[in-house]
């Protein structure tokens, strides 16, 4: 078989979504285990319904704990408390039934515990890849134009303007857009750890650079002005000396 085709079939399957049947929620947050049980179809026929939770380690969460019955819904629920959920990863559950006619029943079942209570698919980490990988190549380029273009004006041998330059302006701008860039890269990697790697160590310290810099957004924004509309001010100076005919240093 030609290679190609493997390596097309190989894309096509990494770019369809992986769909989980399981619930997903948001670690840290109440969580509700809601069932509809019944004895053969009847729901009235249910006269206790016990729970046991076991923790991703496999380790008992909730030993045999009691359900309540919603009369509205007609579900089963047991609550567990946002300090329960406090580990990543799939919690399995087992139900225990107990019918009027002394028929048990248990069935069991899992659920996923996420950062953002989100299970993403293949492809969407494929695209958060991509869009980091874009945004980092944009930064290196930003970055290579803003070191690269000069900020002061062409000079002599003797150090005398001899050309006045604007591309002072898009060096500061450039310098600007890599600084946004940085920030929208590790907030990107923040929520793709999350996500995937699960990982405290990883998503705590992508999610500290990113509050660190956007905590010098504001001042990094202010000294870029200040610095613009200094060199624009200079420049003014500099237009009017050129148009005398004298070359300023």
């Amino acid at each position: 078989m030609d290679s190609r085709y493997v390596i097309i079939a190989f894309i096509i399957l990494m770019l369809v979504p992986l769909v989980s049947s399981q619930e997903t929620f948001e670690r840290g947050k109440d969580l509700d285990i809601r069932h509809t049980v019944a004895d053969d179809g009847n729901i009235s026929a249910i006269n206790s319904v016990n729970i046991t939770v076991r923790l991703p380690n496999n380790s008992v969460l909730v030993p045999f704990g009691q359900m309540t019955f919603d009369s509205t819904t007609q579900e089963w629920n047991y609550t567990l408390n946002s300090s329960q959920v406090q580990i990543l990863g799939t919690y399995s559950y087992i139900i225990f039934a107990s019918a009027d006619d002394g028929d048990t029943k248990q069935a069991g079942f899992t659920f996923e515990v996420t950062p953002t209570g989100e299970n993403l698919s293949t492809s969407q980490g494929i695209l958060y890849i991509g869009v980091i990988g874009a945004s980092g190549a944009f930064f290196f380029f930003c970055l290579f134009w803003a070191v690269k273009i000069p900020f002061r004006h062409q000079r002599d041998s003797n150090g005398f303007i001899v050309e006045k330059s604007d591309l002072r302006y898009v060096k500061l701008f450039l310098w600007f857009v890599c600084y946004l860039l940085l920030i929208f890269i590790f907030f990107m990697a923040e929520h793709t750890s999350d996500s995937y790697l699960r990982l405290d160590i990883a998503s705590n310290f992508f999610n500290g650079i990113f509050w660190f810099l956007v905590s010098f957004l504001l001042p990094v924004f202010v000294v870029m002005v200040l610095v613009g509309f200094g060199a624009y001010f200079k420049d003014l100076e500099i237009f009017k000396a050129m148009e005398r005919g004298v070359n300023p240093r």
